[in-house]
């Protein structure tokens, strides 16, 4: 959904920059040139079906000058939190990060994952098996493992980062590239490709929920804190753009958050208008 919209800023950017984008399957490359079809002149499409492997990018970012790496897996309830969730995560970034390093140009990569510092949960710990999940809130418990994957992951990238930057000032020489970390929380907005319900983005998904559960109640508000993916990809952009490297732009909405009443009642104001269900305190 991010690298989507990001597609699209860049493609429509004032300087036509040639993009060089990654799908996994050979159905996402053609809904890909489908929806940029009259932007084909500056936008390849290249297949990398596992991003954890090494070496996985081969020769897809020979010449790049900037990457965002934005894949991650969100896997609700998994059967093995470190195969499904920990090494997807964790060694798809440092595979990118490795990958790009050799390259002689200097880059700028790109990475959106969060939180870092106020997430105590080891690697060690949320792999085990009989991880007790009934020591957090009953409506955080489902994605624990996927934010210990999140953090996990940023926290190799940073130490990738620092790892290079240190044996770039042994050697007498500065980092010849950068690294910026963009940590979004909850994404909805409107999609550029068509998709079925069932391909929907988690978030998205939730939105759905919201405006289809007729009388139903509301799920018990899990997390509060939404953002625009318009505003995401504007955000990546930017970041591509400016001479920033070692920071981390947190990005949300409002601070007294958004409830799934509030976007309930939002998306009722609009065609087709569904029956919006009624409050629950949520």
């Amino acid at each position: 959904m991010i690298a989507t919209r990001g597609t699209k800023c860049l493609l429509t950017h004032p300087s036509s920059p040639k993009i060089r984008t990654t799908v996994r399957s050979p159905s996402s490359a053609i809904k890909l040139k489908k929806a940029f079809a009259e932007s084909l002149d500056r936008l390849e499409i290249v297949q990398v079906p596992g991003i954890a492997v090494s070496g996985a990018y081969g020769t897809t970012i020979e010449d790049v000058t900037h990457i965002a790496h934005i894949a991650s897996p969100l896997v609700v309830n998994p059967k093995n939190v470190e195969e499904d969730l920990l090494i997807p995560a964790i060694h798809g970034t440092t595979s990118t990060l490795a990958s790009a390093a050799k390259q002689k140009k200097g880059w700028r990569p790109e990475y959106v994952y969060g939180p870092k510092d106020w997430n105590p949960i080891t690697y060690e710990e949320v792999k085990r098996p009989e991880l007790d999940l009934e020591k957090w809130p009953e409506p955080w418990r489902w994605f624990v493992t996927y934010m210990a994957s999140k953090k996990l992951a940023e926290k190799a990238a940073w130490n990738f980062y620092e790892s290079e930057k240190a044996n770039a000032e042994a050697k007498d020489g500065g980092l010849s590239w950068g690294m910026t970390v963009v940590c979004r929380t909850y994404i909805g907005g409107p999609l550029i490709l068509d998709l079925e319900r069932e391909d929907l983005s988690y978030s998205n998904q939730l939105i759905w929920r919201t405006v289809t559960s007729g009388d139903q109640n509301l799920m018990l508000l899990d997390y509060p804190n939404w953002v625009d993916v318009r505003d995401v990809a504007d955000v990546h952009v930017r970041v591509l753009e400016k001479e920033v490297s070692g920071e981390r732009f947190i990005l949300s909405n409002r601070p007294e958050g958004v409830t799934y009443q509030d976007i309930a009642s939002w998306n009722g104001s609009f065609p087709p208008v569904f029956p919006i269900p009624g409050s629950t305190g949520c």
